[in-house]
């Protein structure tokens, strides 16, 4: 999400500065009129950059929870954290969380109902607690979908509980929310970014996938939904896609 996100911002007359860790993406970064850095973000020190001479800072790398040990990802949050309150420059940064970090379990799933244990919300308050000069922005992302992420992909790999909800949102609207929020939001906020209808997986697999996908051998688990109240109430702009059952893809 991060390459569209800046093709966004560019087009919208912003000079837009992206990092990453791969010296062959310079180049494709330059062709879409980015100023690419080479950089890694390190568990200790500074991050002694120009990258940083910037108003807004935008951090979307998550954590390889698969690879990575949880305690390094925060190490590398805290020393990033650390970078970005000595810059005066500095107004914004937007944090791409997850909506992961609320418990898998039944029922509406707000703000306020993260798992304080879980490394991503203990990111977005290391992020919080040290960047006292700046406005943190806290969007907590449903699962992205849109383009070549299709959720059929994931049908028919592993076992799925066909009456349980659907927590997604397409790429066009994150993008768009992010823009938004990078443009015109100026208050410290954590929000729920995802697609207001929640159909269920099966139906999902049904009118998506074309699927039929029956499994009587597991129990019925509604799962979480999450509540997008408070985004909708700040941003002004209506859903391109809300409803996931019409997502467009490639």
């Amino acid at each position: 999400m991060g390459l569209p996100l800046a093709i966004l911002l560019r087009n919208k007359n912003w000079k837009v500065k992206v990092s990453t860790t791969s010296i062959h993406k310079i180049e494709d970064f330059n062709s879409f009129n980015l100023v690419p850095y080479l950089l890694t973000v390190e568990k200790e020190g500074y991050l002694d950059s120009d990258f940083l001479d910037s108003e807004v800072i935008v951090i979307c790398f998550p954590p390889k929870f698969k690879s990575e040990n949880p305690e390094d990802y925060l190490l590398k949050i805290r020393h990033l954290a650390l970078s970005i309150s000595g810059v005066d420059k500095i107004k914004k940064v937007v944090f791409v969380s997850s909506t992961s970090v609320y418990e898998d379990s039944d029922g509406m799933k707000s703000e306020p109902d993260a798992d304080v244990n879980h490394p991503l919300f203990k990111a977005e308050k290391i992020l919080s607690e040290k960047l006292t000069h700046q406005k943190v922005i806290v969007a907590r992302m449903a699962g992205l979908m849109g383009y070549d992420r299709n959720p059929c992909k994931y049908f028919g790999i592993r076992e799925f509980v066909a009456e349980s909800a659907v927590n997604y949102i397409h790429r066009d609207d994150a993008t768009e929310i992010l823009a938004w929020l990078v443009e015109h939001f100026e208050e410290s906020i954590t929000l729920n970014l995802s697609a207001p209808n929640h159909p269920t997986r099966g139906q999902i697999a049904e009118i998506v996938c074309k699927k039929q996908q029956p499994n009587p051998k597991l129990k019925t688990k509604k799962g979480k939904i999450i509540n997008t109240d408070l985004l909708q109430q700040i941003y002004p702009k209506k859903f391109l896609f809300p409803d996931p059952l019409k997502f467009k893809y490639l």
